[in-house]
């Protein structure tokens, strides 16, 4: 079994099982539980102590949904490619154990040519990693499939949007995009930006958001937020609705250093 070994312990979340565990149950404990039948997310991926708890309103509502298979989509921080990247390990392993790696959805999404079996992106990207640990609580017995996107082109997109879709239609997994919002220096700008981003969000016209990236709006996933909206209007009558935001300002009360930007989104019918 070919297992991939945890990049962040220890720094974006506790390395300590016992630890890791308390800090997950206390913020579930104290997030509100939104009880529509969601189907998708988009979940914050930084440091527990700054997005842990916009997090957590994600996987409180994950809790009570009937799924055991969850499709994780990131943008990768580090690597450069122009493809999806499935991670080929086995299973994924945290302080909290292992979670099993769902290969046979694998086998059909590599199936189309703008998805390719990589780790190499995987190995030390912090993204996806960082949503395992909430997961393992809150749906101990989950397999996962790990996606990195490497390309921004808008057609491409959409075509992997296509092939989720696709899949969706027979296996019924649960979606999770990770991203953060806003980064830069200035908490003004973060209010700003967040707030256009999450209006386009909303709006559910994924070219409309795909054009505004980088210009009207930030996010480090925006490109896995855009299959996101994307596979929403190919499914059809989608909502979403915002589940808690904040920033690293709000969190730290440092109002004058680097800001970033942090939203948790429920996707239903």
């Amino acid at each position: 079994m070919k297992v991939r070994k945890p990049c962040v312990a220890g720094s974006f979340y506790p390395g300590k099982e016992e630890t890791l565990r308390k800090t997950i149950f206390d913020f579930l404990n104290k997030a509100q539980r939104y009880e529509r039948n969601y189907f998708a997310f988009i979940s914050p991926h930084a440091g527990y102590p700054y997005s842990g708890q916009v997090a957590a309103y994600v996987y409180k509502a994950v809790e009570n949904l009937d799924f055991e298979k969850i499709l994780l989509i990131g943008v990768s921080h580090n690597a450069i490619f122009d493809y999806a990247a499935i991670d080929e390990n086995d299973e994924w392993e945290t302080p909290l154990g292992k979670i099993e790696v769902d290969k046979e959805i694998i086998y059909k999404l590599i199936e189309d040519k703008n998805f390719k079996i990589d780790s190499s992106p995987h190995d030390i990207e912090h993204s996806l990693e960082v949503q395992i640990p909430f997961i393992q609580i809150v749906k101990p017995k989950a397999k996962i499939i790990p996606i990195l996107i490497g390309n921004s082109n808008f057609s491409f997109l959409e075509n992997v949007a296509k092939k989720i879709f696709d899949i969706y239609n027979e296996e019924k997994f649960l979606i999770i995009v990770s991203s953060d919002m806003y980064h830069g220096y200035s908490y003004e700008e973060c209010l700003k930006f967040d707030s256009r981003t999450k209006n386009l969000i909303l709006e559910m016209n994924s070219q409309k958001f795909h054009k505004a990236i980088d210009k009207e709006i930030m996010a480090c996933g925006a490109y896995a937020i855009t299959i996101l909206l994307r596979f929403c209007e190919i499914l059809g009558n989608v909502k979403a609705e915002v589940l808690r935001e904040t920033n690293s300002a709000n969190v730290t009360g440092n109002y004058y250093g680097y800001v970033v930007g942090y939203l948790s989104v429920g996707f239903y019918k």
